[in-house]
């Protein structure tokens, strides 16, 4: 699993599950969220920064060995390839 935080008492955490999708849990004011699915064909440990209030950015690798990225900003973006190939997860953490 990978986290990130971007604000107070908030806590967003990712992970891969046995359906290849990627997975959401968020922590608000001490309240965990039940598991989200986000979609995907994930293939490798995600990789997610926030870059402000607000703002969340995944980075996983596909099936075909590319980069895919998904992002937050008041509604989740579609998943779109950054090309690769990749032959290691990506580590986008700041």
């Amino acid at each position: 699993p990978a986290a990130a935080s971007w604000g107070r008492g908030r806590i967003d955490v990712f992970a891969g599950s046995t359906d290849y999708a990627l997975w959401q849990r968020t922590l608000r004011s001490g309240d965990w969220s039940d598991w989200r699915s986000l979609g995907g064909r994930v293939t490798s440990d995600p990789g997610v920064t926030s870059l402000g209030r607000g703002r969340l950015d995944i980075v996983v690798r596909g099936p075909d060995y590319s980069a895919w990225h998904r992002s937050y900003d008041k509604t989740w973006s579609d998943w779109h390839s950054l090309g690769g190939p990749l032959t290691s997860a990506p580590d986008i953490s700041t």
